[in-house]
């Protein structure tokens, strides 16, 4: 792959090029044909794969960097897909054709984020706001009213706030989380 190395990566989409037109023949690419055997042999049900996501659809809907897809295979003790494992590849060749220039956290998470931070650090705030989303939603069903659930869940994350402010942070992280945007 031969990516300009002082262009920024994005997370999620280095090496998805690889994943256009990719076949398992022997002739064009033998490790991926190799790999597509290995994979088909390994016993799986539907329910093994539940909410993983698959090449053609991580292709078109790429919400999280591939590592992570790969690493939730492995988490549940499946082979990842080998379209996949091609994709690590490449990254790890863009990687080492960037001679310094690019770091791992760079290749397959993307740049630090302005105020963000890294990946991992973008990773546990957006686990925090799910964990305050889900705290605040469970005691508005239990009959609290919003602004004494906004009230509780503050207290129990060590916020000082306003709970108007914060019921709109929550609305927005919801957007974000839930929409994607």
């Amino acid at each position: 792959m031969n990516a300009d190395p002082d262009a920024a990566p994005r997370a999620g989409q280095l090496g998805l090029d690889v994943l256009d037109g990719m076949g398992a023949d022997e002739d064009d690419n033998p490790a991926l044909a190799r790999l597509e055997r290995l994979w088909r042999a390994q016993p799986m049900s539907p329910a093994d794969s539940a909410g993983l996501d698959w090449p053609g659809r991580y292709a078109e809907t790429p919400r999280a960097p591939i590592l992570d897809h790969v690493l939730e295979w492995v988490r549940r003790g499946l082979y990842p897909p080998p379209e996949m494992l091609i994709v690590l590849l490449e990254q790890h060749d863009v990687y080492l054709e960037a001679r310094g220039r690019l770091t791992l956290e760079d290749v397959f998470y993307g740049p630090a984020a302005k105020r963000a931070g890294n990946y991992a650090a973008r990773r546990d705030k957006e686990a925090q706001r799910r964990d305050m989303i889900a705290e605040f939603d469970t005691l508005v069903r239990e009959g609290n009213a919003k602004t004494m659930a906004a009230e509780l869940v503050m207290e129990t994350h060590g916020i000082d706030r306003y709970a108007n402010d914060f019921l709109k942070d929550l609305s927005r992280w919801r957007r974000r989380l839930c929409d994607g945007k």
